[in-house]
């Protein structure tokens, strides 16, 4: 992972140690969002979209209209 000193300064880090902290972000918002009942949206390797639900189950998105 990113070593404190980077951390502190956010101009410093390099893109990839950029992409990992948003990633990490990312990761706890939904499991935040997941413990509240709040679904999330996914996508597969073909574009369909689904809602991921707090018990982890996904249900597709109607994208027919």
């Amino acid at each position: 992972m990113i070593d404190e000193k980077k951390q502190n300064n956010y101009f410093d880090l390099t893109g990839k140690e950029h992409e990992e902290l948003v990633q990490e972000a990312v990761k706890e918002v939904i499991a935040k969002m997941h413990v509240q009942g709040v679904a999330t949206v996914e996508v597969d390797e073909k574009g369909k979209l689904y809602l991921r639900h707090s018990d982890g189950s996904l249900t597709p998105i109607d994208d027919s209209n």
